[in-house]
Parts: C-alpha cells; sequence; structure tokens
C-alpha cells in the first residue's frame, strides 16, 4: 500500500496564473499530508502541481513492483497530459493486460509499475470502462488535462472500499467512481462500475522461496487464544510462525495508536490485536502478506447466517434433505432462531439498540442479519440528553436498510434466496464500514505493510456467489455428532447449529492441504478479551483517556454513562456491555485529540 494526498480547485475563480508564492503554499500543504501518513509508504515521496496549481497530487511509495525510479509517483502519461496517484495493488497475472495493451493498443510501457497499468487503460478505454479491467485492491486518482476546458479529475475505488466516520468527509463508495470538473464549480457525475450479485432463489440448477505465517497470542483467555493450533498448522505445514503476544499491558499501551491508524472506533479490542500484529511483517523483513478477509462473508462462515439459511428452500438443489423435508427445516429454522435471538439478546442491555425495526424488515424480505448484528453496537444511551432529544428514537438498522441501493433491495425481496441476501447485506455494512476499517489494510499500512485479501477477489467473489447456498452452508447433523464425540471443539450453543457446517465447500476444497483438526474445526470468531481487572493496565488506560474533559470536549458524549462505566466495566462482575462502551468512546476521544476534531454543536 502507499499513501496519496491530492487538492482540486473546484472554483473556476482559482483558476488564475499562480504565483511562486502559492504554488510553494500548495507544496507544502501537499507535503505536510504526506508526512502524516508516511507510514503508509517510507520508500519515496513525490509531488506534482499542474501550471495554475488547480490540481495537485502528492504520494508516498511502498516500493514493492519496480523498485527503480521509474516505479516513483505521481505517475504521468507518455504525452504528459494524464497525471496519477494510486494506493493498492493491481493484480495482471502472467502480464496479461500489459500485452494485450502493447499490441492491440500500441503501448510502450517504460516501467513495471501498477500506475503505470492503469494510465495504459485508461487511454485504451476511457472513464469509467477502464475500471472493469482493474482487478485487485486500490484507491485512485487520475487527473485529464486534456479537457474539453481545463480537464476532469477522476477518482476511484476498489469493489469493497469502506465509509468513514468523520462528519463533512466523504469517501467513494465501493466500486464507485467520481468524475470532477476542474475549475467548475464542483460539477460532478458518480457511477458504479461493480456490485456483488446473486443468481435467483428459483434455482440455477448447473451452480452445483520463503513463507511465514503470522498469529496473535491471547495468554490472558484461553477461549480467545488461536496460537496453539495456528503453530500446530504451521508446523504439520511446515512453514515458519511468528506470533505476537497481545497481554493487558500491550493492549493497554497500544490502544489509542490502533484508533488513530484505524480512523474509527470498534467495539472489540481485536482492532488493537491486529495493529500489533502487522508491526512482525515488517520487523522480520516482509513487507507483503495475505490475509483471509473475505471467506467468513462469501462462504458464510457466521452463525448468524443460518436461520436465513433456513427462511426458504435452496432450488438449486432441490435433492438435498433440507429442500425436500419442509417439516425438518421449519423447525430447524424455528429453533436456531431462538437461539440466535437468546444470544443477541445476552448481549444487549435495556439501553442499548433495539433488535428489530418492522420497516426494516420489510424492506429486506424479513432478513435479521442487520437487526442482530445491530444489537452489539453502541448503546444510545451513550449519546449526550441533547441529542437524543433531537433525533428521537434514531434507528440504525432502518438507515443502514436505507442507504442499500434500491435495485439490491428488489433483488432482496424477490429474487435472491435469504442467505445470499444476508451475506450482501454483511458484506455491505458490517464488512465494509467496520471490520475492514479497524481490522484491515489500514493495520497493516501503519507499519508500511501491504496486505492482499485473496478472498475479496471480484472475480473469485463473482464465482462463489454464484454457488447453491447448500454448499456454503451445508446441513452436516452426522459430521457435527462425529466431531462432538471426539471432542472436537464445535458450537458450545447447542447441538442445533453445530449441526451446519459453515465455509462447506472451503473446507472440502482446502481438506489435502489442512490438518483434520483444522478441517473438523468449527468457525472461531476473532475477537480479543473483553474482562479485564479493576486498576489493571486496561483500567487505568480507559481512566487515562476517558477523562471529564475529554469525553466533554467530544460534545456529543453523555459523560455520566462514561462515569458509571468506568466503575461497572471491569472486575469479577464487570458489565460486559460497560466495557465496549469505553471501547468505543476511548477510540472517540484518541480519534479526535490526534486529528484535532472540533466539539461536536447542535446547529439552532
Amino acid at each position: 500500500m502507499c499513501g496519496i494526498a491530492v487538492s482540486i480547485a473546484l472554483d473556476r475563480r482559482q483558476r488564475q496564473p499562480c504565483t511562486p508564492e502559492t504554488r510553494a503554499e500548495l507544496e507544502t500543504k501537499l507535503s505536510d499530508s504526506l508526512d502524516l501518513i508516511a507510514h503508509r509508504g517510507p520508500d519515496a515521496k513525490g509531488i506534482w502541481i499542474n501550471e495554475d496549481a488547480s490540481v495537485g497530487l502528492g504520494h508516498n511509495r511502498l516500493s514493492i513492483n519496480d523498485l527503480s525510479p521509474a516505479g516513483n509517483q505521481p505517475h504521468h502519461s507518455p504525452s504528459n497530459n494524464i497525471h496519477a496517484v494510486i494506493n493498492g495493488e493491481i493484480y495482471d497475472p502472467c502480464n496479461t493486460l500489459r500485452s494485450t495493451l502493447s499490441t492491440q493498443h500500441g503501448y510502450a510501457f517504460h516501467s513495471h509499475t501498477d500506475t503505470e497499468l492503469v494510465l495504459a487503460l485508461y487511454l485504451a478505454h476511457g472513464s469509467p470502462a477502464f475500471l472493469t479491467h482493474l482487478r485487485g485492491e486500490f484507491s485512485l486518482v487520475l487527473y485529464d488535462a486534456r479537457g474539453p476546458g481545463p480537464g476532469k479529475v477522476v477518482l476511484a475505488r476498489d469493489r469493497v472500499g469502506e465509509r468513514t466516520l468523520f462528519e463533512g468527509v466523504r469517501k467513494v463508495v465501493p466500486g464507485g467512481w467520481v468524475e470532477v470538473e476542474v475549475g467548475g464549480g464542483g460539477k460532478m457525475v458518480k457511477g458504479v462500475y461493480w456490485d456483488l450479485g446473486y443468481p435467483d432463489k428459483v434455482g440455477n440448477q448447473d451452480a452445483t522461496s520463503r513463507i511465514a505465517c503470522f498469529s496473535i497470542e491471547f495468554p490472558d483467555s484461553q477461549a480467545h487464544n488461536e496460537s496453539d493450533i495456528a503453530e500446530r498448522t504451521a508446523n504439520w505445514l511446515g512453514v515458519q510462525i511468528l506470533k505476537q503476544r497481545m497481554d493487558e499491558a500491550a493492549l493497554a499501551e497500544n490502544f489509542a495508536d490502533a484508533a488513530y491508524h484505524s480512523e474509527h472506533h470498534n467495539m472489540d479490542l481485536n482492532s488493537v490485536g491486529k495493529f500489533c500484529l502487522s508491526k512482525l511483517p515488517r520487523e522480520h523483513g516482509f513487507k507483503v502478506v495475505l490475509t483471509g478477509e473475505g471467506s467468513d462473508e462469501h462462504f458464510a462462515g457466521y452463525s448468524f447466517f443460518i436461520p436465513d439459511m433456513l427462511r426458504e428452500p435452496d432450488l438449486a438443489m432441490p435433492e438435498s434433505v433440507l429442500a425436500s423435508d419442509p417439516e425438518l427445516r421449519a423447525d430447524l429454522h424455528h429453533r436456531t432462531e431462538q437461539t440466535i435471538e437468546a444470544g443477541v439478546r445476552l448481549a444487549q442491555t435495556g439501553t442499548a439498540q433495539r433488535a428489530g425495526d418492522p420497516e426494516a424488515s420489510h424492506a429486506l424480505n424479513g432478513v435479521k442479519i442487520l437487526s442482530w448484528t445491530q444489537a452489539w453496537q453502541s448503546p444510545l444511551n451513550v449519546v449526550a440528553p441533547q441529542f437524543r432529544e433531537r433525533w428521537a428514537d434514531p434507528n440504525g438498522q432502518l438507515a443502514k436498510a436505507k442507504e442499500i441501493p434500491t435495485s439490491a433491495k428488489e433483488k432482496i425481496r424477490t429474487a435472491w434466496h435469504p442467505l445470499h441476501s444476508a451475506q450482501y447485506l454483511w458484506t455491505k455494512t458490517l464488512l465494509a464500514n467496520n471490520l475492514l476499517t479497524c481490522l484491515g489494510d489500514r493495520t497493516e499500512m501503519a507499519h508500511s505493510i501491504e496486505a492482499r485479501p485473496p478472498f475479496l477477489d471480484h472475480e473469485l467473489s463473482e464465482y462463489v456467489n454464484g454457488l447453491p447456498p447448500s454448499v456454503k452452508l451445508a446441513y452436516t447433523p452426522a459430521a457435527a455428532a462425529a466431531a462432538q464425540k471426539s471432542g472436537t471443539p464445535w458450537d458450545a450453543r447447542g447441538i442445533i447449529t453445530s449441526s451446519f457446517t459453515e465455509k462447506w465447500i472451503l473446507r472440502e476444497a482446502g481438506k489435502p492441504y489442512i490438518t483434520q483438526e483444522l478441517y473438523e474445526r468449527r468457525k472461531q470468531p476473532y475477537l480479543a478479551p473483553s474482562k479485564w481487572p479493576r486498576d489493571g493496565p486496561m483500567h487505568r488506560k480507559m481512566r487515562e483517556i476517558c477523562t471529564q474533559k475529554a469525553v466533554e470536549k467530544l460534545g456529543f458524549v453523555d459523560w455520566e454513562v462514561v462515569k458509571k462505566a468506568l466503575d461497572t466495566g471491569f472486575g469479577d462482575d464487570a458489565d460486559n456491555m460497560a466495557f465496549r462502551v469505553l471501547v468505543v468512546v476511548g477510540g472517540w476521544v484518541s480519534i479526535g485529540e490526534r486529528f484535532g476534531v472540533q466539539r461536536a454543536e447542535l446547529d439552532g
């Protein structure tokens, strides 16, 4: 990964000949911005400003491909009228794209960089068509000075992306693009070049050198510690394993830094663990790692998906047990939904966000995934009273439902199987807005590491999305019984949910390459311990961060709720939700202080 900083003048009145002082001022601002994100690209720094300073491009480089100076950015077209900066990695297996662009479009490459590949695609196909040829993870800004007029700027990001926490800051949507007319008063056009898709539920009958791995060790909680099985698996594979020990002191020490680099709050300390884990590759000489984000989303890896899987038969596999026995499916649906609902109620408090909303449920064909995940979000009473009064009964579920594109909601209501609908909603909300923000590449970029998530490759996504629901989340009561009998740790919530094997087809594909222990092991979500002693390192850190002065400076948080959480969130009888309130508010305070965010005030 790399870092980019860009300035675009949207007002025509700013398009007058600039003085040397004006140009120097813009260059200083771009340089200062790049210095703030130097950790994302420590190998080179470049700035380019056009003649009248209406466009400025800045780039911090993490050199992976083409280590020569030819790979430095900003990058310029051969005619020097198209200029680009890119953060990310463009995959071109076997250099197929380069060969096509050279032979069919006559482009002469002068480097092996991703940026030149993007420029060549833009010259060959134009915008936004060139984006459909890009495969990988990226964000890019491209300035085309050819006109008409002063030219345009193209902004785009990869097919997953995420949103932002900051008011007044907007991001290009996942799989989206924006074109801005330079000096045109802010005139812009935007669109989407890719979105998730699934087959109709009526059925698709044909859709049936040196290696090291890095793992986190939580010594304070065996329930959260998977380092032992990681080590056994690495030994079986014959690869090196490097562990990051995350005890209470380490989690407390790195909390504020992790929040700052994530630029987003989180309900769990797992983001702190991922932030620290990302130090290991750099310390041991690695610049690039592979990560597993996306496998649970595409292959239905969470138990939350089971009730939606059972709501309707899988007509793509009409001979399967659950499709041919509606009474069994209905019984399992009722019992699994009760099991999940019980877990949701356990996670909630009386002030937590409500677990269901009729309007949101109707808009999404009764799919439950949004209501269940909402239960783990910040309780509404953490918001200061004056803000709660202004927005009576804020409804996070309905807000999320309204953000889903109309075309996708129509397919959810009429065409997609409920499991596929649940996967879409999870991917578009929790994955994009939380998991990829707090557990994704920002934690790696904090330590100048490029992480490549192969399960988020859009071509793999398109293939897996077309598979029948039953091969992703399979009904396997015999396998569950055998594994429980042998002592394999399956789902502690009982035999009902344990009768389903998540990511079944992925397990089967990987079976020859993994241990039997790993093949039979149930999904264990990556979470950090949330129960800590009174007056220990974590308690002291939260007292240090969440002071009355700091909390009240946020403006929108109720200090009395935080004060109570500081007392009830630790110890043997700790309130788990109180601790999570502190983790969220502590993240807000840390982000606000590092970025100099002004106090929130009500208008009027």
